[in-house]
């Protein structure tokens, strides 16, 4: 069974999504009052965009590097509980854990 106590890739992709999240709504709103407060918004547009874009990218990449990592996680488990067959097949299993399949 997963345990989200062990879970150290989870923790540190969700710090990096958290900080990466932090830094991308600081700067957009830093760029956003210089020129409000300049009177020229429209000068600071194409780097907040530029800013919210790169950072979205990052954002993704960040979370489909998790996913990645945690499906490498399960297969691993998967192999070593021994739930594939000689064939690479995957055997039912039982609620309890022991193998549906008959033993030979």
């Amino acid at each position: 069974m997963f345990n989200y106590k062990k879970d150290k890739a989870g923790f540190y992709a969700t710090i990096v999504l958290a900080t990466l999240a932090t830094v991308i709504v600081a700067a957009s709103l830093v760029l956003l009052f210089m020129g409000i407060s300049q009177g020229q918004w429209d000068y600071y547009n194409l780097p907040i965009r530029f800013i919210l874009g790169f950072g979205w990218l990052l954002l993704v990449a960040t979370v489909l590097t998790r996913v990645g990592i945690f499906r490498m996680q399960m297969l691993k488990k998967r192999q070593a509980n021994g739930l594939k067959n000689q064939h690479g097949e995957l055997e039912e299993s039982s609620p309890h854990g022991q193998s549906a399949a008959p033993h030979q």
